[in-house]
Parts: C-alpha cells; sequence; structure tokens
C-alpha cells in the first residue's frame, strides 16, 4: 500500500494529464489512505443497469433488427441482467437465426432471456399469487416496488425488487420490511391453497432481522447486547416466544393487508402470468381503476409437466 500511495503522488506531482481508475467489489475494506482527497478520491458506483439502460444496450447490439416494442419488451423480461449477460444473449440469437438461416426474431431473443417455463400452470400461478402478496403489501406500507418477476432462476421461483430505503433503520422501518417479506406467506394463506415452502427464505430472513432489532440495534426496549442476555428470561418471557409473538403479528397485519387489497392482487397475478415481469410503472398502471385495456403481451408456451408440491423459494 505504501509503495501505490508513493507512484500516486509521484504521477500527480508530475504534472502530467493522467488519469488513475481503480476496481473494487469491496470499496469499504480500502485503506483509508488510498481514497482520501488528493488520491483515489472520486467514487463512482457501477450498479446493474436499470430499464432505460437496457434499452439502450439492446438497442446498441440489435440495431434496427428490433422494432421498438419489441426492445421494450426485452428490456423488461431482462431485469437484474449484466451487459455481458445482454451482449451474450444477443449473440446466442444471431446464431440461432443464423443456423436455421433467417432473420432475427423476437421469438430469438425470449427465449434466450426468459426460456418457457417447465412449471405446471398451477405452480406459475402459486409463485405469481406469492410474489404479487409481496408486491402489494410494499406498495401499500409505502415501499416503493421496481419491478415484480416470475421468472425462475437459481432455485428461485420468483422475486420482487423494492426501493431500498438508506436512512438509519428504526423499529418503524425494521417491522415494514418483516412486514412486507411475510406478505407472500400471508398471500399463500388467505388467497392461495395455504402455507407452504415457497417463504422458507423469508422467514428465515425475518427471523435474522427480529432478533439483530431486539437483540444487537436495541430498537425493542431492552439495550443489552446479545453476550449479556439471558434468553430464557427477555421482558418476561423467552426471547424465541418474544421473536415468535412479533412474528405472528406482523404475519396478521400483512393478512390483513392481502385481504383488503385481494382484487389488485388478482389483477397483478394475471398481469405477471402473461407478462412474467412487471414494472413499477405497470404496477402503477394496473392500480388506476380506469385501466381496462389488455397490456400489450408476447405468447409463451408452458409446459404441462408436474412439479413438485414444495415451491421454490421466493425473493425480495
Amino acid at each position: 500500500i505504501n509503495f501505490v500511495l508513493t507512484e500516486i503522488d509521484r504521477v500527480r506531482k508530475s504534472g502530467r494529464p493522467v488519469l488513475l481508475i481503480a476496481a473494487t467489489n469491496h470499496f469499504g475494506k480500502l485503506d483509508t489512505a488510498l481514497i482520501r482527497p488528493g488520491r483515489l478520491e472520486r467514487r463512482i458506483s457501477v450498479l446493474l443497469p436499470d430499464g432505460d439502460e437496457r434499452r439502450a444496450m439492446f438497442r446498441k447490439v440489435l440495431g434496427d433488427r428490433i422494432t421498438a416494442k419489441g426492445i421494450d419488451t426485452l428490456a423488461r423480461l431482462s431485469s437484474g441482467a449484466t451487459p455481458a449477460q445482454i451482449e451474450s444473449w444477443c449473440a446466442g440469437a444471431f446464431a440461432t437465426a443464423a443456423a436455421q438461416k433467417r432473420a432475427l426474431a423476437l421469438s430469438d431473443l425470449i427465449a434466450q432471456i426468459a426460456p418457457p417455463s417447465l412449471r405446471s400452470p398451477q405452480m406459475d400461478r402459486a409463485v405469481a399469487l406469492h410474489e404479487a402478496g409481496h408486491a402489494m403489501v410494499a406498495h401499500e406500507l409505502g415501499v416503493p416496488v421496481l419491478e415484480i418477476s416470475i421468472i425462475g432462476s437459481e432455485g428461485v421461483g420468483g422475486w420482487v425488487h423494492a426501493k431500498p430505503d438508506h436512512a438509519l433503520l428504526t423499529r418503524d422501518m425494521v417491522e415494514r420490511t418483516a412486514t412486507l417479506m411475510l406478505a407472500g406467506r400471508a398471500a399463500d394463506m388467505v388467497l392461495g391453497g395455504g402455507a407452504h415452502a415457497g417463504a422458507a427464505n423469508d422467514l428465515e430472513t425475518v427471523n435474522r432481522l427480529l432478533r439483530s432489532a431486539m437483540l444487537e440495534l436495541g430498537l425493542y426496549g431492552s439495550l443489552t447486547t446479545p453476550s449479556n442476555t439471558d434468553l430464557r428470561h427477555y421482558q418476561g418471557t423467552t426471547f424465541w416466544a418474544r421473536i415468535g409473538a412479533e412474528t405472528d403479528r406482523l404475519l396478521e397485519l400483512a393478512c390483513e393487508i392481502v385481504d383488503r387489497r385481494r382484487d389488485d392482487i388478482g389483477k397483478l397475478v394475471e398481469a405477471l402470468l402473461v407478462e412474467r415481469v412487471v414494472t413499477g410503472e405497470r404496477l402503477a398502471e394496473l392500480l388506476r381503476p380506469e385501466i381496462n385495456e389488455p397490456f400489450e403481451t408476447v405468447e409463451y408456451s408452458k409446459a404441462d409437466t408436474d412439479m413438485e408440491s414444495s415451491l421454490p423459494s421466493g425473493r425480495v
């Protein structure tokens, strides 16, 4: 580190027009001397591309081979993709069209980005209901929803991307987050066939969040730390009973919201089954009562196969 610091100072003093750029996935672990004023002082976060940026990337690679509406569809379906993934998908679609000696088609790209689901229609609906529950409760609690997807990947049946709140964590924020995390289970219970394994990751996350809020952040009355707390006697009960009571209360709140917004959740489920990815803007359209026209859709084939009874876990 000392050698690097010396070289940075030497280049700066030389007066030459040199632009020094470094890259890391762990900015917080850098030596503070490296990033103080006069050295690598400017920080630029390179995040995953948003919808507009994905649209621009597809347009750059595909040119005028695909219509503007087709590009919009690709940008919507490719949520969470990196630029390298977008280039790879386009290369795969080009190869498919070339092998068949025909022009590139929108379906070639969709097959790369979001291949037909191997889940049964019943499983697709269960996943859509679970994710719609997360999204609607988040909306009700004032947490902006950016995208909702039922495109499965790496053992995840679907996910909801909500806008993070960068304020300091408070008890209210903890409870809002836990409630929207429990909303998938609430939708399964209130509007679906009952609780199932799709909420496993959600439940684990809620338990960790509440444990941290109670034992580490001091947001639930007691200011004792984990090493100074008798978990058998916590505020008149056991700590685990306290966690259980809090999760039950927040699940009941999520169920109340789901029951009250069941019509809106139904709209979102139907949209997800056709569109597979619903953006925050599209969600706002669905929640406007005057919207009756169907969204422009792309047909997807579905395999009529039976699947295991346990659902893949969702991700929020």
